[in-house]
């Protein structure tokens, strides 16, 4: 009885110490069931692959019955740390003799090893009895010997090294990895880009130029999403002109005797006026430079990080070589033509000799150019005064600086940046300041002889000239010279703007256009003078005749430039445009003459009621970086 119940309670205990025994495991298949590794369980660095071996509890076996232990639960390997330059363990078979399930992989959140991934938690096993059927033994992944130097941190955004693709026509990169190109339309292979024919604006346009993504100067996006800032510049040839000056009459030849006196030369007998002195074309030259600037905006329809920044300041020079222009009229002594001066310079005296009163003593300063408006009956003229030849001069040149301020674009692509599509239309906003210098000279110059007919033909007096010896020399009284200087200086506001519209994947067609209201600067300045000892005066006061005066004025200046750009790479581009330039109230040298010169102060006054075209032709490359 008492053997019995001894049996009964060794019975009874084995049964406990299995049930606690099921306990323990089961606690511990909980814990490797947790979805990650804890990093708190590692003592010390372990191999990849290497199993913990943990040896089951031994339960003794008494009675008739029988214990089945659940398989003991090995935990699986954590990640082993990872260091600069150590090398990864080999992988190696576990030698554990229980079967071990197949997990599903995951990806280490920061540090990832190439071929190697960390094995999910075990599954807890059940308890079975002995005569159970066992799970199916599935082997582990093949080792591999690769090693690595360094880990490979993924701190989410684009890489930015490695080979691109290469790009398309619109200089797009075609990577799914980094966008670093000059882009205005996507490239299709990103994602919501069709591959279609899009109209392709292809970020091609120029200085105030406009595209989706910087105006037409370029919108590089740095794969860092930095928005970097965009230089421009340009170098362009010029090829300009001027409209025609209003019209005046310097000279006149009168064949023969006229049918009666006083007599006022026709049209038919001008041998010299501004007509002989047309403005030229001029060659000049342009310069461009400036940047981008102000908070980028998010303008990339397929993937990009930033589009561009908004504004771009910009500074403009160009100028014109001075254009100079002459024409000359001479008379030959002994024929039957004689030439005469039409500009009146009633008012002022001309001492050829200089003596005050010798044997040139001051005269009309009419009388030496031989006026002829009208002209007199020469034999009625004591001393008379022969007209050997006419000289007129212009000179003109231009200088503009500017400095601009660009806003892309205020319509078209810039009403939202239709995904793949962009409008091939596009226009910018422009304001900014300029100035502008005009400088004109007109130069008037007369070689005279006295002389007279003593009934053989007409003579000079002994020691005067019967010729033109060529070159106005300066050093002779019978040179006189009359110098008009006009300079306009406008400095104003202007307001305007940039069209541009894409034709081609690389040809570009644009319009640019400004205006605004000037103060217009106006100095003035007029000499009469003579070669030699000779001395032109006023007739009122006896001194020199030379006026400098200034006058203020207000002026509009509206240019425009049309024409076509060519894109060679996505960094340079060729263009020729047309340019033309309309100014009003501005003061030109052959309005200045006077009808009269009664005094200083009535030829000092400044008519600034004309207008100037500039028109031409402009050339250039320009760049981007």
């Amino acid at each position: 009885m008492i053997r019995s119940r001894l049996t009964g309670l060794r019975t009874w205990g084995a049964f406990v110490l299995a049930l606690a025994g099921g306990s323990i495991a089961t606690a511990q298949t909980a814990q490797n069931m947790w979805p990650y590794p804890q990093t708190a369980q590692h003592s010390t660095p372990q191999q990849y692959g290497q199993y913990q071996q943990t040896a089951p509890p031994v339960q003794p076996q008494t009675g008739p019955y029988t214990v089945t232990t659940p398989p003991a639960q090995q935990p699986y390997p954590q990640a082993q740390a990872y260091t600069q330059g150590q090398t990864a363990a080999a992988y190696t078979q576990p030698q554990a003799t229980q079967p071990v399930q197949q997990q599903p992989s995951y990806h280490v959140a920061q540090y990832q090893l190439p071929n190697y991934q960390a094995p999910a938690p075990g599954q807890r096993y059940a308890m079975k009895d002995e005569a159970q059927e066992q799970p199916e033994s599935v082997p582990p992944p093949a080792p591999t010997a690769e090693a690595h130097s360094a880990p490979v941190q993924h701190g989410g955004g684009y890489p930015t090294t490695g080979d691109q693709p290469a790009g398309d026509c619109n200089c797009n990169q075609v990577s799914t990895g980094s966008w670093e190109g000059y882009v205005q339309a996507p490239a299709a292979s990103y994602a919501g880009c069709n591959g279609t024919s899009c109209y392709p604006d292809c970020d091609y346009g120029g200085f105030g130029g406009a595209s989706c993504h910087a105006g037409g100067l370029g919108g590089k996006l740095g794969a860092d999403c930095g928005c970097p800032r965009q230089w421009f510049f340009g170098v362009y040839g010029l090829f300009m002109t001027r409209d025609n000056p209003s019209y005046h009459k310097f000279a006149a030849s009168v064949d023969g005797t006229p049918a009666a006196y006083p007599y006022y030369p026709t049209q038919d007998t001008i041998i010299l006026s501004t007509d002989d002195i047309e403005p030229d074309w001029q060659w000049g030259a342009e310069v461009r430079f400036g940047s981008t600037f102000g908070r980028p905006r998010n303008c990339d329809p397929c993937g990009g990080c930033c589009g561009q920044r908004p504004c771009a300041w910009e500074v403009v020079y160009w100028g014109l070589a001075e254009d100079s222009q002459m024409a000359l009229a001479t008379d030959i002594l002994g024929d039957t033509d004689r030439m005469y001066g039409l500009i009146n310079y009633a008012g002022l005296n001309y001492d050829l000799d200089g003596s005050g009163g010798g044997t040139y003593a001051d005269r009309p300063l009419n009388d030496y150019i031989d006026y002829g408006s009208p002209v007199q009956d020469p034999t009625t003229t004591a001393d008379d005064v022969r007209l050997l030849a006419v000289r007129v001069r212009s000179n003109f040149s231009a200088q503009n600086l500017e400095l601009n301020f660009i806003r892309f674009p205020v319509a078209g692509c810039g009403g939202g940046c239709n995904p793949c599509c962009p409008s091939p239309l596009s226009v910018n906003a422009l304001c900014g300041v300029r100035y502008l210098k005009m400088d004109e000279d007109l130069l008037y110059d007369a070689f005279t002889t006295p002389g007279g007919d003593p009934g053989g033909g007409w003579v000079p007096d002994a020691g005067m000239p019967s010729s033109y010896p060529g070159g106005f020399p300066d050093t002779m009284p019978n040179s006189i010279f009359h110098d008009i200087n006009v300079d306009n200086e406008m400095v104003g506001v202007q307001f305007g703007g940039n069209i541009n519209y894409q034709v081609g994947c690389k040809v570009t067609l644009f319009c640019d256009s400004n205006m605004g209201i000037y103060g217009n600067r106006i100095s003035s300045f007029q000499r009469v003078w003579a070669g030699g000892a000779g001395e032109v005066s006023w007739v009122n006061s006896g001194n020199p005749v030379a006026v400098r005066s200034d006058k203020t004025d207000v002026s509009f200046l509206g240019e425009m430039r049309a024409g076509v750009g060519y894109q060679v790479s996505c960094n340079c581009r060729l263009t020729a445009a047309y340019r033309v330039i309309g100014i009003t109230g501005v003061a030109l040298a052959g309005e200045q003459i006077p009808t009269d010169w009664s005094s200083p102060e009535y030829v000092g006054i400044i008519d600034s009621n004309d207008s100037i075209v500039l028109h031409g032709l402009q050339t250039g490359v320009e760049w981007k970086y």
